[in-house]
């Protein structure tokens, strides 16, 4: 009988640490780079950005105010990012002709390769 429930509880474990796992490519469609061309607003209390083909939300560019002078409401952007839904995760930013890398290359998006000197995954 112990050894049933062990085993019962051990595979139950099992299944639920592989069940936990992200399979694919997660939220944001990496494959393409999608660019967006409108104005600055402030929307439902997030950064968002309205263009001809609909309003989408980046707020991720919430830290970059104060350190990009131009980032202000109203003002005429371009963003390079990942779209899902209505939200885009950029990757790029143009503002008065000038181009801003936001995002540093790796599969995190910016936090780069976490593990310890790029060999294998850390504590995170």
């Amino acid at each position: 009988m112990k050894k049933t429930v062990l085993a019962m509880t051990l595979g139950l474990a099992a299944f639920g640490v592989i069940s936990a796992q992200q399979w694919g490519n997660g939220r944001f469609q990496r494959e393409t780079v999608t660019t967006v061309n409108g104005t600055l607003s402030i929307q439902n209390g997030m950064i968002a950005v309205a263009s001809e083909g609909g309003l989408y939300f980046a707020p991720s560019l919430e830290r970059y105010v104060g350190f990009i002078a131009d980032l202000k409401e109203g003002a005429a952007i371009s963003l390079e990012g990942f779209v899902s839904g209505n939200y885009i995760r950029p990757a790029a930013l143009m503002i008065n002709g000038r181009r801003y890398d936001l995002y540093a290359e790796g599969p995190q998006g910016g936090r780069g390769n976490r593990g310890y000197a790029g060999n294998g995954p850390c504590c995170w």
